[in-house]
C-alpha cells in the first residue's frame, strides 16, 4: 500500500514537471515569468525553450516512467537534477542572500527529492535492488540541506 501511494505521488511530480516543461516549449515568454528569468530576444526564448523546457520534460519524464515500472533506477535520475538544483539554489541562497520565492522553490524541491527518495528506498526495500549505493546523492543532498 505504501509504494503504491509513493509511486503515485513519484508519478503526480512527473506529470507536473512535464506539463511545466511543455508550457514552458509552447509559451516560453508567459511561462518563463513564473521562473523569473525574461527572455531577451530570440536566443533567450530558445534558451527557455531548450534549457529549461528539456529539463523539466526529461525529469518529468523519468518520474512518470520510474513511477509506472517501478523502478528505482529510473527515479534516481530526476532524483539527482533535483539534487543539483537543490544545491544550485543553496548556494544562490548564500551569495545574494534569501527571498521569498527562493525560499518557496527550495522547499518544492526538496519535498519533491524527499518523495523521490523514499519511492526508491521503499522499491529497494520491497525488491531487494542490487543499485543501493545509486541512493547516496539525493539522500546527501537531503542532509546537507537539512544541515543548512
Amino acid at each position: 500500500m505504501t509504494q503504491r501511494i509513493l509511486r503515485y505521488l513519484s508519478g503526480a511530480i512527473g506529470l507536473v514537471f512535464v506539463l511545466i516543461g511543455v508550457s514552458l516549449l509552447l509559451a516560453p515568454g508567459r511561462q518563463s515569468a513564473l521562473f523569473a528569468t525574461g527572455p531577451s530576444g530570440p536566443a533567450g526564448l530558445s534558451t527557455v525553450r531548450a534549457d529549461l523546457a528539456g529539463l523539466f520534460i526529461g525529469m518529468g519524464a523519468f518520474s512518470l516512467v520510474g513511477a509506472v515500472i517501478a523502478s528505482d533506477a529510473v527515479l534516481m535520475v530526476p532524483g539527482a537534477f533535483l539534487g543539483i538544483i537543490a544545491a544550485g539554489r543553496l548556494v544562490n541562497l548564500v551569495a545574494d542572500g534569501p527571498s521569498a520565492d527562493a525560499m518557496r522553490s527550495l522547499t518544492i524541491e526538496v519535498v519533491a527529492i524527499g518523495v523521490l527518495a523514499l519511492t526508491v528506498m521503499n522499491l529497494r526495500r520491497t525488491q531487494r535492488a542490487k543499485t543501493r549505493g545509486l541512493l547516496v546523492v539525493p539522500l546527501a543532498v537531503l542532509v546537507l540541506l537539512g544541515v543548512a
